[in-house]
């Protein structure tokens, strides 16, 4: 008998186990319901992409390059910027990347992280922005400073298209890498005369001119749309303009039926025959020799023979 009453116990027991086991855990909800924190993105490719993409990359400091190790990964990280500025300003992502790792040393230089500058660009006179020394052609020389790399990508975009001794890059075969290479060196970008050499080396080394062909269709993309918008915005303009001369007409036209309309309002015309004098016209009229003379600013009372007199209206 007991040991049926150990055995009872122990179903029951059994049971209250089994059915706490199965009762809600009140707090598998609110975890479910609540959002994982954001990660820290892991490659500066991510970081990149972030940044691109709006989502929060402002600044990059010198910790941010320890994690270069390679062209390869420079390459990652900046082939969609590089692409991006080909797209908006016609450089050729091949030679954007090239020259970022040839200036850079694929981002382990000093210069880049103590700048972020990629492309070596000097302050120059016109250059408003911050700015750091560095030791090149001369010691001390002053070298822009930026916030991130994508502007000192940006930058360095600007700084081709806005110059004049550059201009004839543009002229180039967007495609033809090698062009554009001794025509950075010609134009006198650096003063490493094995600079060109160096630059093909790279693309060739790392087939940096496939960057070229995806983005060239993207820039072709680019002005398409750019040109719609032209076309849409020229045809908007005549169309104003010719609301605005419409318009114009319109004002000009009711203003002469105005006028035409106060002319009539203020009376009749009389053409002066043989025999009419002020005072049978008057007459006939039923208006004042006086009226007369004020209305037609006669200061006598001599008339013409075809003269128009305005008969001001009788009252």
């Amino acid at each position: 008998m007991q040991q049926k009453s150990f055995v009872t116990s122990l179903l029951c027991a059994s049971v209250l186990v089994l059915v706490s086991s199965c009762t809600p855990n009140p707090q598998v909800y609110t975890i479910a319901r609540s959002t994982p924190a954001d990660k820290t993105p892991e490659t500066l490719g991510d970081r990149a992409q972030d940044f691109i993409g709006g989502m929060g990359l402002k600044k990059w400091s010198e910790r941010d390059y320890k994690q270069f190790a390679s062209e390869k990964q420079y390459i990652e990280t900046f082939a969609e910027p590089a692409m991006k500025e080909m797209k908006r300003f016609g450089v050729p992502a091949s030679i954007t990347l090239a020259q970022g790792i040839l200036e850079t040393n694929a981002g382990k230089s000093n210069l880049v992280k103590e700048s972020n500058n990629h492309f070596g660009i000097k302050c120059h006179d016109t250059w408003k922005g911050k700015s750091v020394s560095h030791d090149d052609d001369a010691a001390g020389e002053c070298f822009r400073k930026y916030k991130n790399p994508l502007d000192s990508y940006r930058d360095h975009s600007q700084f081709l298209t806005s110059r004049p001794r550059y201009a004839s890059l543009f002229d180039l075969e967007p495609t033809d890498y090698k062009a554009w290479a001794n025509g950075l060196r010609s134009a006198g970008y650096a003063t490493d005369k094995a600079y060109a050499d160096k630059l093909i080396r790279i693309i060739e080394t790392y087939d940096l001119d496939q960057y070229d062909a995806e983005a060239l269709g993207q820039r072709k993309r680019y002005l398409n749309r750019l040109s719609r918008k032209e076309r849409i915005a020229e045809a908007l303009k005549a169309t104003k303009d010719k609301i605005a001369e419409t318009t114009q007409r319109t004002k000009r036209m009711g203003a002469e039926a105005a006028d035409q309309i106060a002319d009539a309002s203020r009376g009749l015309a009389h053409r002066v025959t043989p025999g009419d004098t002020l005072y049978s016209i008057a007459k006939k009229y039923e208006v004042t020799i006086e009226a007369i003379k004020k209305m037609n600013v006669l200061n006598s009372d001599a008339l013409s023979i075809g003269q128009i007199l305005e008969i001001p209206r009788s009252k």
